[in-house]
């Protein structure tokens, strides 16, 4: 029954066009995923920022950061302002980093969402998101 219930199961994987399941066993190499032990991204049981939430986040007096899984989070100053901030490990240095999305309201949730999944691609092809912005914008410059 237990072996039934782990072939049913599905682990949650972040796609471009939108948020699919696949299971936690594979069967055509008879192998299990690794399963992080939250029910929500990273491992966490924490579930994803509603609109409402990142909307509804007051200023506290030190700067404080909302999580929405998978490295972007939302950082609230004590000023009021709310900007979006994507952490990433650098592919050629393997520091931590981190890079900046915008400010909310000028950047909704749902584009800062399309951002980190613009920056987990560039990753995963061991581009830095930070680098890449500097030379795209270096090539606006020129033109």
């Amino acid at each position: 029954m237990l072996f039934l219930l782990l072939l049913m199961s599905a682990c949650r994987h972040e796609t471009a066009e939108s948020h699919q399941f696949t299971p936690l066993y594979d069967l055509g190499t008879s192998t299990f995923q690794r399963f992080t032990g939250g029910l929500y991204p990273e491992g966490t049981n924490e579930p994803p920022l509603s609109h409402t939430q990142v909307q509804a986040a007051k200023p506290r007096p030190k700067v404080y950061n909302l999580s929405d899984g998978y490295g972007l989070s939302l950082g609230v100053k004590p000023s009021g302002s709310k900007s979006w901030l994507f952490n990433y490990i650098k592919p050629a240095s393997k520091k931590r980093a981190f890079i900046s999305f915008g400010i909310f309201p000028d950047v909704s949730l749902e584009r800062a969402r399309k951002m980190r999944i613009n920056a987990r691609t560039l990753l995963l092809d061991h581009i830095d998101p930070q680098q890449q912005r500097m030379n795209d914008d270096g090539h606006r410059k020129q033109d």
